[in-house]
């Protein structure tokens, strides 16, 4: 299968998503819920315009047309990395938007999202990460600590083969010491 077929899960099945071709999307995040990303949506058109047609309309996906597919959760970073490195499409917009999300669920929802207890970095969400040395897929970013010498440690996961990494980037953004990560 073609490298831009991204793995995950779509229509409450696991499987693949094409991320060429992706000439429009719209992300609407829903902002009632506690929860980061499972109950936002991100529309996505493989030729032409998402265009709002009845904003009148109460449930929020029956406004929109011209729409391909429905992204729900943890996915939408997933179509978002994806449009970027095979459609081209600049998802600046849609990373703001997200860090808006984030925003919103800290003062809505202090007890659970505040900065004491839940801090994401949303950057290194969209972060173009280094190759599994197992499948040559790009790895995904799940966290970076500091260090002491300015630097970060890592810690990556590929959606393809399922396994962990973890390496040491410095101040210059040289990696080292890439190995497998065991969760525990």
């Amino acid at each position: 299968m073609p490298e831009w077929y991204l793995y995950g899960r779509y229509y409450k099945r696991f499987g693949y998503m094409s991320a060429k071709g992706i000439t429009d999307m719209l992300y609407l995040p829903n902002l009632v819920f506690n929860h980061f990303l499972k109950d936002d949506c991100l529309l996505v058109a493989y030729g032409g315009k998402i265009v709002e047609e009845k904003p009148e309309e109460k449930y929020r996906l029956d406004r929109y047309t011209g729409f391909d597919e429905m992204i729900w959760g943890n996915e939408i970073i997933t179509i978002l990395c994806g449009a970027r490195k095979y459609s081209g499409y600049d998802i600046r917009p849609y990373i703001e938007q997200v860090r808006q999300k984030k925003e919103w669920l800290q003062k809505a929802h202090p007890s659970e999202f505040g900065k004491d207890v839940w801090d994401c970095d949303v950057d290194l969400l969209f972060v173009e990460s280094l190759e599994c040395p197992e499948c040559k897929r790009s790895l995904r970013v799940m966290r970076a600590t500091d260090t002491a010498d300015g630097g970060c440690d890592v810690v990556s996961h590929c959606v393809w083969c399922l396994r962990d990494w973890q390496w040491h980037c410095d101040v210059q953004g040289w990696q080292s010491g890439f190995e497998r990560y065991f969760h525990g």
